[in-house]
């Protein structure tokens, strides 16, 4: 393939200030704000997007200043979806432990939709009063494996009293997801308040030599009083 076929392509390509206002504004707001603020003499976006939950309103846009992601205290964003539809309700089966155990009524209540929208909600209540931090949901798989682990370690499968196994069980499946949860909301937090802060300037270097700052002794060197006597 020759040089000039590889790059035809790219004469295809829009310049930033000549792209559609909307698709440039969507740009904007899902590539970390690398493009120019939509608000420019020759770009203005259409005031029937700002403030959709597709791109940054304009009081955002206008925050990126000195290279610098800026973020204002308390700002909500809209959550990261870890995958697609992560934060919507999600279908389990109590088939993840068919074919180690026979399926029961503690099975059933416990791997129940209901019972796994609960957990959800105490996860996200205990960060909160751990940490102090807000989180979405989490992942529905990563949650069923960790329930699927509870489950086979902690489970009596008692005939009787379910609704307490299952708290028990509950238990368990959240202080294992806060525990892993809380050092990665701190990286996390970490992460973003290193990129929206200026780049530290490094002090000037000092002189750590303790060259000629040490005396000997000369008291040898001093007559005594008591042989002159």
């Amino acid at each position: 393939m020759s040089r000039n076929s590889r790059f035809n392509n790219f004469d295809k390509f829009q310049p930033v200030e000549q792209m559609n206002p909307t698709v440039r504004a969507q740009q904007y707001a899902f590539n970390g704000r690398i493009f120019i603020p939509p608000q420019t003499d020759k770009f203005i976006v259409d005031e029937k997007i700002v403030g959709d939950n597709n791109v940054l309103n304009a009081e955002y846009q206008y925050r990126n200043q000195g290279g610098l992601i800026q973020m204002e205290k308390n700002e909500i964003s809209r959550p990261y979806d870890l995958y697609s539809d992560s934060n919507k309700q999600q279908d389990t089966d109590v088939k993840l432990i068919s074919n180690i155990v026979v399926p029961n009524a503690l099975s059933r209540t416990y791997f129940s939709n209901d019972n796994v929208e609960r957990i959800q909600t105490q996860i996200v209540n205990e960060v909160y009063r751990q940490s102090q931090k807000s989180i979405s949901k989490q992942s529905y798989q990563e949650l069923q494996i960790i329930m699927k682990s509870m489950y086979l370690q902690y489970s009596r499968n008692l005939p009787t009293d379910i609704e307490s196994q299952v708290k028990v069980l509950n238990k368990y499946v959240i202080d294992e997801c806060v525990r892993i949860i809380i050092p990665n909301v701190t990286q996390y937090n970490k992460y973003i308040e290193d990129i929206t802060s200026p780049i530290p300037i490094m002090p000037r270097s000092q002189n750590v030599s303790i060259k000629g700052s040490k005396y000997g002794d000369f008291s040898s060197l001093i007559p005594s009083t008591m042989n002159t006597m």
